[in-house]
């Protein structure tokens, strides 16, 4: 069994620091349970999948998703990001067999992507969020960024959150909040595993 990671933020050619601390995160947990990540990054020209094995308890996956002429159209921009991201999701299940959680790590914008794939082939799915955009200053004014990835979580059986205000923010809109943990016992082989939090 294995945990299935889906960051929203990773680094990249343009942004080699743009989710780093994510990536350590990820690392730490493959000392506990394998993990395999799947790095969705979009690209100008690329169109290809790389898989880094060099650590067989960290299987990183990266798959480029090439840009199109169709993407200027917001709406076939986002169909086309779900359907490229959920077939690359599948294809890693379908060869490693189900996980035991999806993990998401920031909802917006690869949570509608990791809701699909969690329902379909009831999986049980986390969310672990780094992302301000819950705290109650910020969406007041960013209410069109607010709303796609709340619908992301809704299903979420838990939300951890990882920083004191997140809590406050996130209990008025969603439930089943989980504040940030500093040390989480993992569960054996032969335990069940419903949810879990990994943070820095």
């Amino acid at each position: 069994m294995y945990i299935l990671h889906l960051p929203s933020w990773t680094p990249n050619e343009n942004d080699p620091l743009n989710g780093n601390f994510i990536d350590k995160q990820i690392e730490a947990i493959s000392l506990y349970a394998p993990s395999i990540t799947l790095r969705l990054i979009k690209d100008k020209t690329k169109n290809h999948t790389e898989i880094n094995k060099n650590n067989l308890q960290n299987i990183v996956i990266t798959k480029y998703l090439k840009a199109s002429f169709w993407d200027k159209i917001i709406g076939i921009r986002q169909l086309r990001l779900y359907l490229k991201g959920r077939k690359s999701l599948s294809a890693i299940i379908n060869q490693h067999g189900k996980p035991a959680f999806i993990h998401l790590h920031v909802a917006y914008p690869y949570g509608v992507i990791a809701v699909g794939v969690a329902k379909s082939l009831h999986i049980p799915l986390i969310l672990s969020e780094h992302w301000s955009a819950y705290l109650t200053h910020f969406h007041a004014n960013k209410k069109d960024d607010f709303s796609p990835f709340q619908r992301s979580l809704i299903r979420s059986v838990f939300i951890f959150v990882v920083s004191p205000p997140f809590p406050i923010s996130c209990s008025k809109i969603f439930k089943n909040i989980i504040p940030k943990c500093r040390e989480l016992s993992f569960p054996t082989s032969s335990t069940p595993i419903n949810f879990a939090l990994f943070s820095r």
